[in-house]
């Protein structure tokens, strides 16, 4: 029982968010090694030995002629969500801040125009992204994913340190969390949407 509740602890660890997001991603990832999934994920090389044998121990991952498979997707995608909402999105909140500008639509077509110059990367995730996708409920909360990140931006985004402030800024937990190109609808040009798995995983953790 200790040892079954040690792997459960391990699939739902910052390493198991990093490995099984890489995963999760591509679904039938073929003929990766270790290593690749290693560079994929961020995490070291023995940690990806670590979750990946718990992972085919549990019958989650078989390795034939043709590489990796998964299987029972719906359960990774829950482990996933849980390591993400109980490991990550805790520890993962640069900071809550208020805008000058009150319109958000503003404020993310401000960050759309700045980026760039200032070699800086980011995608929204939460409610807002979910409205991109979508047209469904927006709110009134801002949520984004950027990196790297420094205090000097506040000044030139216009921005202030705000307890309750209507913008979040998340780290990034993966070096491919910034790579994946979602087709955003026509009505929101340039805006970078974070993979739905994110959205919907900090929908979850939002309690939206």
């Amino acid at each position: 029982v200790e040892l079954a509740s040690r792997r459960g602890e391990l699939l739902t660890s910052l390493t198991s968010v990093r490995v099984l997001y890489a995963l999760l991603l591509e679904p039938q990832p073929g003929s990766w090694t270790y290593r690749d999934l290693a560079r994929l994920s961020g995490a070291s090389l023995g940690a990806v030995a670590s979750v990946m044998r718990v992972l085919r121990q549990r019958g989650h991952v078989t390795h034939g002629k043709s590489g990796y498979r998964l299987h029972r997707a719906p359960e990774l995608l829950e482990l996933w969500i849980s390591g993400y909402t109980e490991h990550f999105r805790p520890r993962s909140e640069v900071g809550r801040f208020r805008a000058a500008e009150r319109d958000l639509e503003a404020v993310v077509n401000d960050l759309v125009r700045w980026a760039p110059s200032a070699r800086v990367r980011w995608a929204l995730t939460g409610t807002f992204a979910g409205h991109v996708l979508t047209r469904h409920y927006r709110g009134e909360h801002l949520v984004l994913f950027m990196e790297p990140w420094s205090p000097g931006y506040l000044r030139k985004l216009r921005w202030a340190p705000a307890a309750e402030g209507s913008i979040t800024v998340l780290r990034t937990f993966s070096p491919r969390q910034l790579d994946h190109d979602v087709k955003v609808p026509d009505r929101a040009p340039g805006w970078p949407v974070a993979a739905p798995l994110l959205v919907y995983a900090e929908l979850l953790a939002d309690g939206s």
